[in-house]
């Protein structure tokens, strides 16, 4: 979202007076978004939804990187896609915070996980503004870079599995190896 207050000086910056280049820099993100999880939510059923989170954020964030360095519009717009439909917590943020909560508490806790997911939409057009007005609109993408590098790095470190069907896959692949009077062990999943 920090680019929709940028699209005028992105557009100057390409040479584009086209509402179809304006309205695609806005909304081709969303379309995005919308397409990811026909992949996003069956990989992450199959492999795991840690697997899946991390390996959603380093295209995006190649993505992002593509989009600060395109050199026409067809590829700012193409990036942009390409970033929404790799981005992986839209479709597997509810999902963890159920895994990492009791079911009392998963209301409230996805509910502020969300809230704030709204609450950086509302923040991000308006930092993007201060951020194009001073430096342009390259680094508006170049700090959603920064942001999603930051934080991947950082979940990378600290975070583990919470999908219990993979947990307990593993579990059983690892008792099996070990296991020498030839018992078979195997998940319900």
């Amino acid at each position: 979202m920090t680019i929709t207050p940028t699209v005028p000086q992105i557009l100057e910056g390409f040479h584009s007076h086209s509402p179809f280049d304006q309205t695609l820099l806005v909304t081709i993100w969303e379309l995005g978004e919308g397409i990811g999880p026909f992949f996003i939510a069956p990989l992450s059923e199959r492999f795991g939804w840690l697997l899946v989170f991390h390996v959603g954020n380093f295209p995006a964030l190649c993505c992002l990187v593509a989009t600060a360095l395109s050199v026409n519009i067809l590829k700012v717009i193409a990036f942009r896609f390409l970033t929404g439909c790799c981005l992986s917590i839209l479709t597997l943020g509810p999902a963890i915070v159920r895994d990492l909560f009791h079911m009392e508490h998963t209301g409230v806790t996805t509910a502020s996980v969300m809230g704030n997911q709204m609450i950086a939409d509302f923040i991000s057009p308006v930092a993007g503004s201060y951020i194009a007005q001073d430096l342009g609109w390259r680094w508006s993408i170049w700090l959603a870079a920064i942001v999603l590098g930051f934080f991947s790095f950082l979940l990378l470190v600290v975070s583990r599995e919470t999908y219990a069907a993979v947990i307990l896959k593993r579990k059983a692949k690892r008792l099996q190896k070990k296991s020498m009077d030839g018992k078979q062990y195997r998940s319900k999943h």
